[in-house]
């Protein structure tokens, strides 16, 4: 059946006729077009109007979705991979780049002295025996005080900056949060009263030609090695952990002064870990004995 483009009347106009007129004829399809009256849709058949948004959107998602189809990439760019931070700084970082030349120079002595028949050079134990246990003690000594001093200078850095920022916009707070200030330099003083009850245990002994160590000084040199580094371990992370509660205690008083009390207490607890190790570190010095030659 054919038509003419608008007609007013629900029935169709005959060929006849419209040749005569001269009036070009158009296909009546039974496809949905917006732009046909409703007068000469098929009969039951319902749209809306194609000036309503429910029209246009339509319409538009009928276009992008064809465009879609017509403009398919044969080669599509797959997408990017997730990418795993951890794997990307335990495996591309500068500090992997380190391990690995660490681990391959490590590798190639190991290998010079296996081919050269040299192997028995790299004896850990021989290498305890021979080293001075006055080297320990004084390392010790060094880790004490050192680690102790970063920590307090690091929690002093975080505290202080978020008290000066935060007094900007509330001035009261710059007395009272002073404590946080002075519980973080209590970790170094913690380090130092550590370092001069070492120094007590080193005497002046000299080592004669021949002579060797006993096994007491060993223990000595040892013992405060390791307690050296157990204090100053504990002063470090007391010191963080007293920066951050203090940085946190210094904004929070801005905001509201009833807080300050509350995380007070959270920073008291912190402090504490510092404690901990000045207790142990005494202990472990406690059965230390003076250096003696044999």
């Amino acid at each position: 059946m054919l038509r003419r483009g608008r007609t007013s009347g629900t029935s169709s106009p005959s060929r006849a006729n419209n040749e005569d007129e001269g009036i070009p004829l158009l296909p009546v399809t039974t496809s949905f077009n917006p732009h046909i009256s409703r007068s000469i849709a098929p009969v039951g058949h319902v749209f809306s109007s194609p000036f309503t948004a429910g029209s246009f959107s339509s319409s538009k998602a009928h276009r992008s979705s064809r465009a879609a189809e017509s403009y398919d990439d044969p080669y599509p760019i797959p997408p990017p991979q997730p990418v795993n931070k951890l794997a990307r700084m335990f495996y591309y970082s500068k500090q992997a780049y380190i391990v690995y030349g660490g681990g391959w120079i490590a590798l190639i002595v190991a290998l010079n002295l296996l081919f050269t028949g040299n192997g028995e050079q790299f004896n850990v134990g021989r290498f305890l025996l021979e080293t001075s246990p006055y080297m320990w003690a004084l390392l010790g000594t060094t880790l004490t005080v050192g680690l102790s001093v970063v920590g307090a200078a690091w929690g002093i850095y975080v505290t202080g900056s978020s008290l000066l920022g935060a007094a900007v916009r509330a001035p009261r707070i710059r007395t009272k949060n002073l404590i946080s200030i002075i519980f973080c330099e209590v970790v170094a003083i913690y380090g130092l009263i550590i370092a001069i009850v070492f120094s007590s245990k080193l005497n002046d002994a000299e080592l004669a030609e021949g002579a060797t160590w006993p096994k007491s000084a060993y223990f000595s040199g040892y013992a405060l090695f390791w307690a050296g580094l157990t204090v100053g371990f504990s002063n470090l992370f007391c010191g963080i952990a007293v920066g951050i509660t203090g940085s946190t205690c210094a904004i929070a008083d801005a905001a509201d002064p009833v807080l300050f009390v509350k995380v007070l207490i959270i920073e008291i607890f912190g402090s504490i870990i510092g404690l901990f190790g000045l207790i142990i570190g005494l202990l472990m010095t406690s059965k230390v004995r003076d250096f003696e030659i044999s």
